[in-house]
């Protein structure tokens, strides 16, 4: 079994949820070649979400790339619209409740 920084496995349910604390050493050093402002990388986050393509793809909670909306299987009758996995369990869209109104939250990032 894997261990995580606190010596053992985390589980939820089936699902490993297992995180590092900089503790542990794990992370030491980690983003340090990072030389942006925080509000550098707040303006490159808004950015990228107001490019995002929400209408065919999904924000992934434990990969770098973001998944096909039609390749990723949710829970029961989730709203689709704009789709956030959730980190714990990545049949749960935790954006389930966001409406039709989604591009009005992708107008605000643009804006």
């Amino acid at each position: 079994t894997r261990e995580s920084s606190l010596g053992e496995e985390q589980r939820v349910g089936d699902v490993q949820a297992d995180y590092h604390r900089n503790g542990s050493g794990v992370l030491t050093g980690w983003g340090a070649e990072n030389e942006q402002s925080v509000a550098a990388l707040f303006a490159a986050f808004v950015k990228y979400y107001a490019e995002f393509d929400f209408t065919t793809r999904v924000v992934p909670a434990k990969s770098v790339e973001p998944l096909s909306k039609f390749s990723t299987r949710f829970q029961g009758n989730q709203k689709m619209v704009m789709c956030l996995q959730d980190p714990v369990d990545p049949s749960d869209n935790v954006a389930r409740n966001i409406n039709f109104r989604a591009p009005q939250i992708r107008f605000e990032f643009a804006r």
